[in-house]
């Protein structure tokens, strides 16, 4: 099983559409809110982990209020690998 964080921030948003549609993603794939605009899941397998963060960057990648990704950083390890 694997872990992941993924941490973002859009700036010149014109409302939190972008946010929210990632949170929404994220939260189906068991993600938890860390922190602001940090989420994390633990004890998942990588296969659904890495469709849950492709599901988050595709929105990112075109953000729906306008606006610009600032940052993006994600990190998934395996310590079941070993």
């Amino acid at each position: 099983m694997a872990r992941a964080i993924i941490r973002w921030s859009v700036n010149g948003e014109r409302s939190n559409q972008t946010g929210n549609e990632v949170v929404g993603r994220l939260q189906q794939a068991g993600f938890e809110r860390v922190g602001t605009a940090s989420y994390e899941v633990d004890g998942a397998p990588m296969r659904h982990l890495v469709a849950a963060l492709r599901d988050a960057l595709d929105v990112l990648e075109r953000p729906i209020g306008g606006g610009r990704l600032d940052h993006l950083w994600v990190y998934v390890d395996n310590p079941d690998s070993i």
